[in-house]
Parts: structure tokens; C-alpha cells; sequence
């Protein structure tokens, strides 16, 4: 994949375009769903770290300086599933926001991880950004689909 920042995604990269919404750290195992989150979400604004399983994301994790601002991981991953990595970084990230992407869940189940906002696969460009967006105002636990409240969340900026 050509990319104008000098990577592709690969395990373990960083993109670091001008003017970052925040840190982004996406788990996903499958090469080619990898390269297109980091892709879309670097050219969204977003610095974007990258790992092709749980156990990568956690050493990535923990050797990153900077905050994590969310954290985007398929459910199912060899070596160190989704739900274990999102409990894992949270002990030295307690605030990171959580998307975790399934194909297995159905909508309306709740994300397998407290206050983790669940991506059905496949999704929309626009639904990861929504996603992405709202996963920080969901950290607390205050629901995994939604507030608490079980009224929509006003608007949030996008991390900085």
C-alpha cells in the first residue's frame, strides 16, 4: 500500500500526520482491514500506532511515550483476543476509549468490554469515525452501547 507518510500499516507502525485529533492504537490481525483503518484514520487527523494481534498492540502500548486516546481492536485475535488486550492497556491507560469490531456480534448486543463502543463488521468510514469520536465520552463504563441514560450524547470534539 503506497502511502504518503512513509508506511503501510505494517505491525507496529506509527503515522504521524500534521496537526493529530490524538493517538489511535488499532489491533486487527487481518492485513488488509489493518492497513485501511490505519490509512483512513491517519488521514483523518489521527496519529496511528498499529499491531496485527492483542500481544503486539500491549508491547506497542507499553513502549509508546505519548497518551493513548482509543483504542480500535477486532474481537478476535490470536495469541491475545480484543476483550483481554482492552483490560490489559486500561491498567496503564485507565481513560483510553475502546471500539472493538466484530463480525460475530449482532447489533443491539453489548460490547464484551465495559464502556467499549461495538463495531459491527462490515461498517462504513463514517460509522469507524463515530465510532472513534465517541469512544472517550464511553470510558467511564457508563454504557457499552450508548449513555446510561439511555439518551443520545451531545456532540464530542474529537480527542486532542
Amino acid at each position: 500500500m503506497d502511502d504518503r507518510n512513509g508506511t503501510s500499516g505494517s505491525p507496529g507502525t506509527a503515522l504521524n500526520p500534521a496537526g493529530s485529533q490524538g493517538t489511535i492504537l488499532v489491533a486487527e490481525d487481518g492485513a488488509p482491514l489493518r492497513q485501511f483503518l490505519v490509512r483512513a484514520l491517519a488521514e483523518a487527523g489521527y496519529d496511528v500506532l498499529a499491531a496485527g494481534d492483542g500481544a503486539e498492540a500491549l508491547r506497542v502500548a507499553g513502549c509508546y511515550q505519548g497518551a493513548i486516546h482509543v483504542l480500535v481492536t477486532d474481537m478476535d485475535m490470536p495469541r491475545l483476543d480484543g476483550a483481554g488486550l482492552a483490560a490489559s492497556i486500561r491498567r496503564f491507560h485507565p481513560a483510553i476509549g475502546v471500539v472493538i469490531m466484530s463480525g460475530g456480534l449482532g447489533r443491539g448486543t453489548p460490547a464484551p468490554v465495559a464502556g467499549a463502543r461495538l463495531l459491527d463488521k462490515p461498517f462504513t468510514v463514517r460509522a469507524l469515525f463515530e465510532a472513534v469520536r465517541d469512544a472517550p465520552r464511553w470510558a467511564d463504563g457508563s454504557g457499552a452501547n450508548g449513555p446510561a441514560n439511555g439518551k443520545p450524547a451531545p456532540p464530542a470534539a474529537p480527542p486532542r
